[in-house]
């Protein structure tokens, strides 16, 4: 099974079909490509064919990560592919899922390497302990 990283670049988000613009993936070997998907001229829509033809070859043996398959779904859409179809790993939720959760692993020192910054979180009280604080 292959892991096929996506992010898709758009705009006009609030219609039906987004307005495609670029595209960037990397399969596990570890080469990134890219493409424009601009579908005002011909290159753009021979780029939409290739990458759709590239997206049904390994539909069944990958698995497609993002990191908010809503928006990537929806691209998968104005493609005129059915995101159904394709195994999804969204990185999103799963952060969500680790950091919400009441456990060891939403609390503690976490490095924020683009902002350049270190937060440390503790666990609040239990507001439904029988136990009062003072």
């Amino acid at each position: 099974m292959k892991n096929i990283y996506i992010d898709f670049e758009y705009n006009c988000s609030n219609e039906k079909y987004l307005n495609l613009v670029a595209v960037s993936w990397k399969v596990d070997d570890g080469k990134v490509h890219s493409m424009w998907l601009n579908g005002r001229d011909a290159k753009g829509g021979l780029n939409k064919i290739k990458l759709k033809n590239f997206l049904l070859k390994y539909k069944d043996e990958s698995i497609i990560v993002a990191f908010n398959v809503v928006a990537e779904a929806q691209s998968f859409i104005s493609l005129g592919l059915d995101p159904r179809q394709f195994k999804w790993f969204d990185v999103q939720l799963e952060y969500k899922m680790i950091m919400n959760q009441w456990n060891t692993y939403q609390y503690g020192t976490h490095y924020f390497s683009k902002m350049k910054t270190v937060k440390t979180t503790k666990r609040p009280a239990n507001r439904y302990s029988e136990e009062k604080s003072e």
